[in-house]
């Protein structure tokens, strides 16, 4: 008999050659735009140069975010959010509930007469 709730295993992760190849990839394709940036500033006129700059001074920053930023897929997912219903807990400790009114309603009944 199959458990109709059960999860489906997670995917294998990635092999470790295969992701720092990935990052580097990445951090590589961004190097070359920066350069690309750092010869424009030399070709374009006026306010570009300062733009082709910015860019230049920013890339590395984003860079090093992209190349780091795992593969989500390869992780599994968050667990369920639990249901509106409330959360259920053992104790010997005695239950005090308090309606809107702020009288006190005793365990055993569901009401309070004053």
């Amino acid at each position: 008999m199959t458990d109709q709730f059960a999860a489906p295993p997670p995917p294998a992760p990635k092999a470790r050659s295969e992701d720092v190849s990935h990052r580097l990839r990445i951090y590589s394709i961004n190097m070359a735009i920066r350069m690309i940036c750092f010869v424009l500033i030399l070709i374009v006129p006026g306010w570009w140069k300062l733009v082709m700059l910015v860019a230049a001074v920013l890339i590395p920053l984003f860079a090093v975010m992209f190349a780091n930023d795992q593969d989500r897929e390869g992780q599994s997912s968050p667990p369920p959010e639990p249901s509106g219903g409330p959360l259920l807990l053992e104790s010997s400790a005695p239950v005090v509930i308090i309606d809107s009114d702020g009288r006190i309603i005793d365990e055993d009944s569901t009401t309070s007469e004053e």
